[in-house]
């Protein structure tokens, strides 16, 4: 740290606004017939690769109201159930969900107190230290990688990771990891591990860790969340503190909540993210905070009808956003959904999310070397096959051939020499094609080819 310059920007109340408009929140409550929730207390929100709207609960996590623990979707018109950790089989250390992901093949994993849950296709599996070789039953956060691999945050082992039944651990012992304790995981767009803890903030690029500290300048106590913006820079917000901090590479930038809304007390942020326009939102007892690289926004019980139905306790403890830039927030009353780019006054009681098309998208990076990601999305279930070609034509390798089920999916092109599918690679132009060949033989197949660049 002694060789990067840290950056204390304090930011005083000339630099927010708060909307002029008034921002009409579609909202869902436990007592609400028409806009109904199954259960309060929500705690986390996943937007599916088909636009599905996923909440978990936790076991008192609502407001003067016994929550039931569980998993509940959203389809837009109607709830599912996916699981009910007081209602079923398992220990009641399962009522306590602190993460859950969905992988490539519609799976849900989900990190609990009591250990990994598998639900598929309405059959779920709880995986412990009794029955598996996972080293503790206490997770606090989970995500999956291109490759399908699942990455675990746990209370007391350390990072662990999971990958066609393959357990691999890193801890203090075996490991130059920072924390034991860790909080948050995330995933940036170089496919490194960013793992957040109590008074460190560490980086994992599948070899090793790299580790940053709390200083008299820099305050990175118990990170909450982490978060990527179009740069790839690595942003952090904290339960504690007011504080949230971002990193390029070389220097720190720390935005202080306190100065921002002026405030003496504490304003921390519960969560973080970006949406597709490379905006920051975050969210927190001040309702959500949203950050356009210039100027804080702010919408809260003044310009919004969320203190209406939520009148003792804004606190917004979650946030997801969909492919069309609607947010969907979660407290402990309920959950609610709103699109800030729509005009004033829109309902969004009509809203429908898009429906999901066929795409190959442009790899990542381009020009590369020696590797780049491709990723692409299929509307339905069928047979993919995606593959490299030279410029003459010529199949080079198979990077995907198998039965997908509908949603979106990323894969790497590796030419490097320790790559155990690589051959021998030069510069030049090489082309990748999509072929998909629906499963339903309803005919609408789809073949697409895009160019990419290697750079030796």
């Amino acid at each position: 740290m002694s060789k990067r310059q840290i950056i204390i920007v304090l930011l005083f109340f000339s630099s927010i606004n708060l909307f002029s408009q008034d921002y009409e929140w579609k909202i869902f409550t436990y007592e609400d017939s028409l806009n109904h929730v199954p259960s309060k207390g929500v705690r986390d929100i996943l937007i599916t690769s088909l636009g599905d709207v996923i909440i978990s609960t936790s076991k008192g996590y609502a407001n003067g109201y016994n929550s039931n623990a569980g998993l509940f979707k959203y389809n837009h018109q109607n709830w599912d159930t996916l699981f009910i950790g007081s209602n079923s089989d398992y220990p009641s250390s399962t009522d306590y969900i602190w993460g859950f992901i969905e992988d490539q093949h519609g799976v849900i994993w989900v990190a609990t107190e009591g250990g990994l849950l598998k639900i598929d296709k309405m059959n779920s599996v709880l995986l412990t230290k009794s029955n598996s070789e996972l080293p503790t039953n206490t997770l606090q956060d989970i995500l999956i990688d291109s490759n399908n691999s699942l990455w675990m945050a746990s209370y007391d082992k350390g990072l662990i990771k999971y990958s066609d039944g393959n357990w691999q651990f890193y801890d203090t012992n075996n490991s130059n990891i920072a924390n034991n304790n860790i909080l948050d995981i995330a995933l940036d767009r170089n496919g490194k591990v960013w793992l957040g803890s109590n008074g460190s903030l560490s980086m994992f690029d599948n070899e090793s860790f790299v580790n940053y500290f709390s200083n008299d300048s820099l305050n990175l106590e118990y990170i909450s969340s982490i978060s990527f913006d179009n740069s790839n820079n690595v942003w952090c917000s904290s339960y504690y503190s007011s504080f949230i901090s971002n990193f390029d590479g070389e220097n720190w930038k720390t935005y202080n909540f306190r100065q921002i809304l002026n405030r003496n007390s504490n304003y921390n942020s519960f969560e973080i993210i970006f949406d597709n326009d490379g905006r920051l939102f975050a969210v927190g007892p001040y309702g959500v905070a949203i950050f356009n690289n210039h100027t804080w926004n702010f919408i809260d019980s003044k310009n919004s009808n969320l203190i209406e139905v939520f009148p003792n306790n804004l606190s917004i403890g979650c946030i997801s956003i969909d492919k069309l830039n609607n947010m969907w927030v979660g407290t402990s009353y309920g959950f609610a959904t709103l699109n800030i780019d729509l005009i004033s006054g829109v309902s969004l009681t009509n809203y429908t999310p898009r429906k999901m098309e066929f795409s190959l998208n442009q790899n990542y990076p381009n020009p590369f070397n020696p590797s780049t990601k491709i990723s692409y999305s299929i509307p339905e279930e069928g047979k993919v096959k995606l593959t490299v070609f030279d410029i003459l034509g010529r199949k080079i390798q198979t990077l995907v051939n198998e039965e997908l089920s509908a949603g979106s999916y990323e894969v790497e092109f590796n030419t490097s020499a320790s790559s155990a599918t690589a051959k021998s690679f030069s510069s030049g132009v090489y082309f990748y094609r999509l072929q998909v060949s629906p499963s339903s033989g309803s005919g609408q197949g789809f073949v697409e080819t895009k160019k990419m660049l290697l750079l030796r």
